[in-house]
């Protein structure tokens, strides 16, 4: 599949959300993290199968190149100057829905759409990039390698320079690019998901990442969900969205609770030493999963599943 998707990539080096058997592709344009996602899986493909696949062509083209140009599309396209961070439209989080649009024109980017900075896309891009220049560091034209480190770097220092929150503990959502302003503290909602990235990829040290890990801690009891796996907060208050996915709070992205970044923050905290709090936290999930007799996309604030 990951042939597949490389396959069908843009000149421009831009990869797709979605193909399917029949040729078909589309793309959730308010996110920026296909082509970061797509270098990740590489990296694992490359650890399990070993460098050949990384050299292998695609109509003519090696992986290795591809996996660059997709890293330079997102350099080319979605990069603000100013504050040398990655940029996206105004999502929750990580999440693939914008503010302003009702509709299915949320997942799109279009004349309505405000532009951020979130940590989220900074730490997918942080892992990606130092991916890459693994891979240069051991088997392609070396002299690349410390470029895509460099690349790493950078987009780490800026972080902490415009979204990390000292007096916080814990990685702001996002950073405004546009002429909006909330009438509410966003820079007080803590975005697990973003958070959680920044410590699995590298991006947040261990110092920062004892302090996310008790944040979400503290978040969840504060906020009486059910399990760690509270993706945003305090939720943003009804109709800040205008999507009915999430114009209700502790609705999907909007403060729902989901799993498969909760388990994130758990193998987070199990990797950085905080194992006894981690396990405590796998059996609350489990527990939940068993009561509602699988596993499903994501679950309300009392833990009963939701979507699919």
């Amino acid at each position: 599949w990951l042939d597949e998707h490389l396959a069908f990539q843009h000149p421009d080096g831009s990869l797709e959300d979605w193909v399917d058997s029949r040729g078909g592709a589309d793309k959730n344009t308010v996110e920026t993290d296909q082509e970061t996602s797509a270098v990740q899986a590489a990296f694992q493909v490359y650890n399990l199968l070993g460098p050949e696949w990384m050299t292998k062509e695609i109509k003519g083209v090696p992986n290795y190149q591809r996996l660059e140009d997709a890293l330079n599309y997102v350099l080319n396209n979605r990069f603000d100057a100013g504050h040398g961070l990655i940029t996206g439209a105004h999502t929750i989080d990580w999440g693939d829905v914008e503010m302003g649009d009702a509709g299915q024109d949320a997942i799109y980017v279009d004349e309505k759409s405000r532009w951020t900075a979130d940590i989220y896309d900074q730490s997918m891009f942080f892992e990606a990039a130092n991916n890459l220049a693994h891979w240069y560091g051991v088997a392609a034209p070396r002299s690349r390698a410390e470029l895509w480190r460099g690349r790493a770097r950078q987009v780490r220092a800026n972080a902490d320079k415009w979204l990390w929150q000292e007096d916080k503990g814990f990685y702001r959502l996002h950073v405004h690019l546009d002429s909006l302003r909330h009438d509410f503290d966003e820079d007080g909602m803590f975005g697990m998901g973003g958070n959680t990235q920044a410590v699995l990829s590298g991006l947040a040290g261990q110092d920062k990442a004892r302090r996310i890990f008790e944040h979400a801690i503290n978040r969840q009891i504060a906020f009486g969900v059910s399990t760690i796996s509270g993706v945003l907060l305090p939720p943003y208050a009804k109709g800040v969205f205008r999507h009915p996915a999430v114009d209700e709070p502790y609705e999907y992205q909007n403060g729902g609770q989901w799993d498969w970044f909760g388990g994130k923050l758990i193998l987070a905290m199990f990797q950085s030493g905080s194992s006894r709090a981690a396990r405590e936290k796998l059996i609350e999930i489990a527990r939940k999963n068993i009561f509602n007799r699988g596993f499903h996309e994501w679950d309300s604030k009392d833990g009963r599943g939701m979507g699919s």
